[in-house]
């Protein structure tokens, strides 16, 4: 409450208390009763008049004390806010960038768990048919469906398996290290058999030949040809189909 409006207000009493004083001279008397009354509410208003005196230089000191020294206590709780929002913000930063951090990790330990299943899923699998066609395999050559040719124990020698089809001529090592050649060109077939004959040692090497239907013609000269070149020989006729394989081989799916 401003000061105005306490005189204002203490004004209007004192034309009160005025007025009452002139309505109590112009009744041609009060009784004593009414005059009691009267004393009783002018008591009052005074009471009240004073309450008010005394709430208006409340107001007045504190506004006082307001002007004097408010502005420099709320400037300084605004340094200390403004510090303490930029030491928040700082906090929130580091711990977005916390965050930002743990997501990637997060995004990057399920992609590489996803990648890691997905090759555990693929080598089972992988596995499963690599075991399957093993067993198949395997019953073939028990059932002697297909063969398998090995060294000849004792001979001290490294062997080569020679397979003659109409298709193509393959020599193979059954010894390591592994070795394999095909030759495809049916008319110098032979030719290019001579040419690999001649860099190897009938002393030190022998040939076994697998002879298909399809190649029956062609296992004469090629035998005439190793045993004039000095190699031992071995041979065998199998099925146009039938599967044959070399130690190595037959160990692989």
């Amino acid at each position: 409450m401003s000061s105005v409006s306490a005189v204002v207000i203490l004004m209007t009493l004192l034309l009160c208390v005025e007025l009452i004083n002139r309505h109590v001279a112009d009744s041609g008397g009060p009784s004593t009763e009414q005059l009691e009354a009267i004393r009783r509410e002018i008591a009052a208003v005074e009471e009240e008049v004073a309450l008010l005196k005394t709430r208006i230089d409340a107001y007045n000191a504190l506004a006082e004390k307001l002007a004097v020294s408010r502005p420099e206590q709320v400037a300084d709780e605004c340094r200390q806010l403004e510090f303490r929002v930029k030491t928040l913000e700082a906090e929130l930063q580091a711990a977005s960038a916390e965050r930002e951090q743990l997501q990637s990790r997060e995004r990057t330990a399920l992609a590489e768990l996803d990648a890691a299943q997905k090759f555990a899923s693929l080598r089972r699998e992988k596995i499963q048919r690599d075991a399957e066609q093993m067993r198949r395999k395997l019953e073939r050559i028990r059932s002697g469906e297909d063969l398998v040719y090995t060294p000849a124990p004792g001979l001290g020698k490294r062997a080569w398996l020679l397979e003659l089809s109409g298709k193509r001529w393959t020599l193979r090592s059954l010894d390591p290290p592994w070795h394999e050649t095909v030759i495809e060109d049916s008319h110098s077939r032979l030719e290019k058999l001579k040419s690999i004959v001649r860099q190897r040692d009938p002393n030190r090497e022998y040939f076994v030949i697998v002879v298909r239907p399809s190649a029956v013609r062609q296992f004469r000269e090629v035998a005439e040809m190793l045993r004039a070149a000095r190699f031992q020989i071995g041979f065998d006729l199998v099925g146009e189909d039938q599967q044959i394989f070399t130690a190595q081989e037959a160990l692989q799916p």
